[in-house]
Parts: structure tokens; sequence; C-alpha cells
């Protein structure tokens, strides 16, 4: 079960297995904006619905903020929210947990 202050990285399991045969994360997109995008527990389901509606599976990481070497900023997104930002690659330390997500009957099924 995720905990209310975990900070989470939504990504793929293509993705994130090609991590591993790099020895460092970036998602798709990183060299256009620059920043990986994470999110609190709390914002997760709108994260999903927002960005993640055409697929049905996911894979949430779970970071340890004290293991990210790369500038960490929570900046204010257009809903108002302050989303968590990491602003470099994510080495494979700083994932605490890699736990997978599906949708069942239109609706998340989170761990």
């Amino acid at each position: 079960m995720l905990s209310q202050d975990a900070l989470i990285h939504v990504t793929t399991q293509e993705a994130w297995e090609e991590a591993g045969r790099s020895g460092r994360y970036s998602p798709p997109g990183f060299d256009r904006e620059g920043f990986i995008h994470c999110c609190s527990r709390s914002q997760l389901e709108q994260v999903l619905g927002d960005h993640f509606a055409a697929q049905d599976e996911v894979l949430l990481l779970v970071l340890e903020r004290s293991l990210i070497s790369a500038d960490l900023r929570y900046e204010r997104a257009a809903n108002g929210d302050d989303y968590p930002h990491i602003y470099g690659p994510i080495e494979p330390k700083a994932v605490m947990q890699s736990l997978s997500a599906s949708r069942v009957d239109g609706k998340w099924q989170l761990p």
C-alpha cells in the first residue's frame, strides 16, 4: 500500500526495463521537458486520469527522496497543485518499490 507522503513516478514496464540496461532512468519526454514528473499518493488518481487514460497498466516507481541526486522541486501546475519534478535522471538505487497498477472496468486498481 502506498503511503500518503510517497513520492511516485508513473511509467511503463518497458521504460523501466530500459533503465536497467542503461543504469539510470529518464522517461520519454525528458529531453524535451528537462525534468521527470512525479506526484504524491493524493495526486496519483488525477495524474492517471489526465495522462494515462489510454493505458490499462502502468508501473508506479516509489522513490526515496534522500537518494535522488538530481534537483527535486515542487512546482505549481495549471490545476493549482504543487507537483514534484526531478531535474535529472533517476538512479535505480532511489527506487524503493516498483508496483503495478491496472485499470479494471475503467477504474484504476491501486496498491
